[in-house]
This record gives structure tokens, C-alpha cells and sequence, in this order.
């Protein structure tokens, strides 16, 4: 019994041992749990700094690398999506793997479109950048103030000095038109005091305004003339049988009889009238004769270069004469000579060396006399007009078989450009963009 008691203790004893081993062994594991739960949540911790440290990298190398400074841009211009880049961001300062999502006024950006600025003032740019990073998608949205300016005036042409008798009528608009750049063709508005009924001269000014208020004016003068009072027509009387007349042909009131000195007056008017006409046929015939030699010396200047260079400059004095007016500034001038070619002059296409030969492209005698012409034949032209209204100018890329225009200094000094084949006047060529 005694025994059996004894066998039974130490089975107790063993069992209570074996269950103190379990116990201990949960304890060490729930400690190691608990050990390796702090180190996740502190590898969390420092992973959630680090991605924050790196989502505040990526958005500051972004910013920095935006252009924020105020860009002034053309009423009119046309916008690609990589010129917009270039002017907002600096391409190869982006952190890699961004990318640049645009719009302007609320609009998208299509990187397969152009923007075209159609209205002046503020334009907002909004650019969102956004990159991802170990599967975590940062983004910043940044806005940009740009300014849309329309400096360009419309271009007046065709003012000119006009003189009339009175009570003529008289169209004041007439051959004048007004044309902008970008809004195209504008109504003319003549101010001043006018009265054709009433001799004198009068001081006008013709005028335009563009949509943006641009607006150009220039003076001009209208002479209304006396009109000559028509002679009145004489008659014929006799005296003691004489008779006195400047008509060809003096008849007497009856076929009765006619004085010895009446027939001499008679005679006289004849012989007059005779030596009229012979002195109207030599004139007829000398001015006809005058006519055909001065056709055959132009043919023939034209069939040399000078030749043609001396009608293209006479031309040219003859047509600053009629587009430019006193009191013009030379950026009117200057555009009052883009608009003169732009609009009187068609484009040649045959531009090889060879065409050059017969339809003379390349000189200013086609612009100016043939009113065909490549845009250096143009580039010519608006040199000799420059010249003629007293403009300092330039030939840009003059004898190179590329495209060409002209610059032209006007009063402040600058430099601005003019390309008579686009109508283009402005600081800067498009194809400089």
C-alpha cells in the first residue's frame, strides 16, 4: 500500500514537472512574439519615415524644378505641348519615373495638339506631377500665372493725299483697309470735318481699332478745289458788214452779202484751224512716237538686272509715296510695308535657280512689278521700300536657300521683324520659338 502510494507521488511529481517545462516554453514564446511584434511595428515606423522622407524628396526636386517665373506670351500664338514644357519645366531636373499631366484655363493639354492663345490677360497653368514609388503614388499639383499680351496694331494701308472740286463726291474709305494680325480684316473709321460742297483743305484720319483696344490711326489731307466757272459761249454780230468771230466757221444772218474784210476774217480762221490740226497731228504723232520709245526703253531695262533693280526702286518711291503719311511713327511705317507685300504680292513656287532666269523671283522687281515673288524676291523689296521712307533695315539669311525676312529699327532703337511673305511683324520670327 505503502507502495503503491509512493509510485503515485512520483508520478505527480513528473507530471508537475512536465507541465512547469510547458508553461515555461509558452512564455519564451509568447516573449519572442512579442519581441518580434515590437520589431515590426518599429520596422513599420522607420519604413513610414522613410517613404516620407523620400515622397518629400521627389516633391521638392519636383518644384524645384519648375519654372514659376511669369512667362509673357502673343495674342494669337500657337502653343505645342513640348514648348509649354520647356517653358514650365526643367525636363532633365525631374525625378525619374514623373510624370507632367498640364492644363491651361482648365483645359487639358493634348501632347498631340496645339494651344492657340485666343484672348489676352491671365492664363493659369496647372501642373500635376505624380510618381510611384514601392507601389505608394505621390502627387503635387502646382499652378503657374502666365500673361497673354497683344502688342501688335492692325496695319493701315492705302491712306494717301486726295484732291477734289467742289461738290464732287468722294468714297474717304476708298483703297483704305484695316487688317490685324491675328482678327484679320477691320472696319476703317474716318475722323475730321469734311465738306465737299465747301473749297479748302481738310485734315483727316483714318483709323482702326483691333478687339484688345489696339488701335492705329494715320492722317491725311482731302483739297476740295474751287470749281472753274464754265466760259460762256459767244455770239456772233455785225458792224457796217464786218464781221467778228473766234468760231472756224462765221456765216453772215443773210445770204445776201458778205464784206471784203468779213471773208478776210473768215480766211483767217480757216488757215488757224488748218494749222491747229497739223500741230495736233504732229503732237498726236510725237507723243505717240514719245510713247513707243519709252515702252522700248523699259522693255529693254527690264531685260537687265540694273535695269530692273532701277524700276523696282522707282516703284518703290511711288509706293512709300501712297502708304506712308506724315506724322507716322517707323513701327507704322514698318507695318504699313509688311501689310503693302503681304496683300499685293503672290507667292512664287518655282523657286530653282533655273526659274529665277524667266520669272525673276529672287529680285524685288518681282514683288514690286510682277507682284510674284519667293520671299527673298520680297526681302528685296521691302529693303528698297525701307530705304525709300528712310528705314534702317536688314536681309535676314540673304543669299541662302532658306527662308528669309527683314528686321527694321525703329524709333526706340530696337530691332523688330518683318516677314512680307506671312505678314508677320514682331520682336521675335516664329521660327525662333
Amino acid at each position: 500500500m505503502e507502495k503503491k502510494d509512493e509510485i503515485n507521488k512520483e508520478s505527480n511529481v513528473k507530471e508537475e514537472a512536465q507541465n512547469s517545462k510547458v508553461n515555461t516554453l509558452a512564455k519564451v514564446l509568447l516573449i519572442i512574439f512579442v519581441v518580434l511584434l515590437v520589431i515590426l511595428i518599429i520596422l513599420i515606423i522607420i519604413g513610414g519615415i522613410y517613404f516620407n522622407n523620400e515622397k518629400e524628396k521627389i516633391i521638392s526636386q519636383n518644384l524645384n524644378s519648375l519654372n514659376t517665373d511669369q512667362v509673357i506670351l502673343e495674342y494669337g500664338e500657337k502653343l505645342s505641348y513640348e514648348t509649354i514644357l520647356e517653358k514650365i519645366v526643367k525636363i532633365d531636373e525631374l525625378y525619374e519615373g514623373t510624370n507632367l499631366d498640364i492644363s491651361i484655363n482648365g483645359e487639358t493639354i493634348n501632347p498631340e495638339e496645339e494651344y492657340e492663345l485666343k484672348s489676352v490677360g491671365d492664363l493659369k497653368i496647372n501642373i500635376n506631377t505624380n510618381n510611384e514609388l514601392l507601389n505608394i503614388d505621390i502627387s503635387d499639383e502646382q499652378e503657374i500665372i502666365w500673361k497673354v499680351e497683344d502688342t501688335q496694331k492692325p496695319i493701315l494701308s492705302g491712306v494717301k493725299n486726295r484732291t477734289i472740286e467742289e461738290g464732287e463726291e468722294i468714297d474717304l474709305k476708298k483703297g483704305i483697309t484695316a487688317k490685324d494680325n491675328v482678327d484679320g480684316e477691320l472696319e476703317v473709321i474716318i475722323e475730321g470735318d469734311f465738306n465737299n460742297e465747301k473749297a479748302g483743305k481738310y485734315t483727316l484720319k483714318a483709323k482702326a481699332v483691333d478687339r484688345n483696344n489696339n488701335e492705329v490711326e494715320q492722317t491725311f489731307t482731302v483739297t476740295v478745289e474751287e470749281k472753274e466757272e464754265e466760259p460762256e459761249n459767244e455770239t456772233t454780230t455785225a458792224n457796217n458788214g464786218n464781221y467778228s468771230s473766234s468760231n472756224t466757221n462765221n456765216t453772215s444772218s443773210s445770204n445776201s452779202s458778205t464784206s471784203q474784210s468779213g471773208n478776210s476774217s473768215i480766211s483767217s480762221n480757216n488757215n488757224n484751224s488748218s494749222s491747229s490740226n497739223n500741230s495736233n497731228k504732229n503732237n498726236s504723232s510725237s507723243s505717240t512716237n514719245s510713247n513707243k520709245n519709252d515702252s522700248s526703253s523699259s522693255t529693254n531695262s527690264a531685260s537687265t538686272q540694273a535695269g530692273r533693280l532701277a524700276l523696282a526702286k522707282a516703284e518703290a518711291k511711288k509706293v512709300v509715296g501712297s502708304i506712308i503719311t506724315p506724322g507716322m511713327t517707323k513701327l507704322e511705317k514698318a507695318e504699313a510695308i509688311c501689310y503693302y507685300i503681304t496683300s499685293t504680292v503672290s507667292v512664287q513656287s518655282n523657286q530653282s535657280s533655273e526659274a529665277y532666269k524667266t520669272n525673276y523671283g529672287n529680285e524685288a522687281y518681282a514683288a514690286l512689278i510682277l507682284k510674284k515673288a519667293a520671299c527673298s524676291g520680297r526681302c528685296k523689296a521691302v529693303t528698297l521700300l525701307c530705304d525709300a521712307a528712310g528705314l534702317e533695315s536688314q536681309h535676314i539669311n540673304a543669299n541662302q536657300w532658306t527662308h528669309q525676312w527683314n528686321k527694321v529699327k525703329i524709333d526706340d532703337g530696337s530691332w523688330i521683324v518683318i516677314d512680307a511673305q506671312i505678314g508677320y511683324v514682331g520682336t521675335r520670327h516664329p521660327l525662333d520659338y
